[in-house]
């Protein structure tokens, strides 16, 4: 504890201390910088030291690796056996995947109302003729081959999908990001569609927008304009 003028006694913790955080952002960048260099010095040290003892040795002297290599080759191995283990193998996987997945999408409530959620929105932003009727879509890798605007509105509707079951089960609103939700070449339509979403379905969350266009129709609007650079 320390005593100010007034002879109070202030217990010293992370919240007195002034700049508490910054300070122990930067101790630990600076080890984080030192524990690089420590890296960097000891893989130059076994360079160095391997150098060494190449140098000290009159003659070759066979390495591990191909110690281990030559032991390998003189196994006898037959192809035929290791190509089925590896595809008994490839069959095993297969069905415990499918097992978890089933385990999961069968008759799981969370599940589909992800589902119809993202269904609900993908109607409202004209894409639901790329959404597959099945609940276990929400699982699906087919996104990646998707870009542009259409991209961004199936993307959108999963993750406001996901939002609103997660507070379901928390009990609490959840702060939105949205980043450039102009780009992507979404046209004006389209924004207003998802301006729609979040004045509808996200009223009583606080919603952060980082854009260079303003959107009025959101409120109550607060304005941050940031000049120059972030931290001036």
């Amino acid at each position: 504890m320390v005593k100010d003028d007034s002879g109070t006694n202030i217990p010293v913790t992370k919240e007195t201390i002034v700049h508490f955080e910054d300070t122990q952002i930067y101790i630990e960048t600076k080890y984080s910088m030192t524990k690089l260099k420590l890296a960097t010095i000891k893989k130059e040290l076994a360079k160095l030291n391997q150098q060494l003892i190449e140098s000290q040795n009159l003659i070759d002297v066979q390495t591990e690796i191909e110690k281990f290599d030559n032991q390998i080759a003189a196994i006898n191995i037959n192809p035929a056996r290791v190509e089925k283990i590896i595809a008994q193998l490839h069959s095993e996987n297969y069905i415990i995947k499918k097992n978890i997945k089933d385990k999961i999408t069968v008759n799981n409530k969370i599940i589909n109302n992800l589902h119809e959620t993202i269904t609900k929105y993908a109607e409202k932003l004209d894409v639901l003729h790329l959404i597959d009727p099945r609940d276990d879509y929400i699982f699906t890798k087919a996104l990646k081959s998707l870009c542009g605007a259409v991209l961004h509105k199936i993307v959108f509707s999963f993750k406001m999908a996901y939002i609103l079951e997660i507070q379901k089960i928390l009990g609490i609103k959840l702060p939105i990001v949205l980043d450039s939700p102009s780009g992507r070449e979404m046209d004006q339509r389209n924004i207003k569609e998802t301006m729609d979403i979040l004045k509808k379905d996200f009223s009583e969350n606080q919603i952060i927008i980082a854009s260079i266009f303003k959107y009025p129709d959101l409120e109550p609007l607060h304005i941050i304009e940031l000049n120059n650079r972030v931290f001036e």
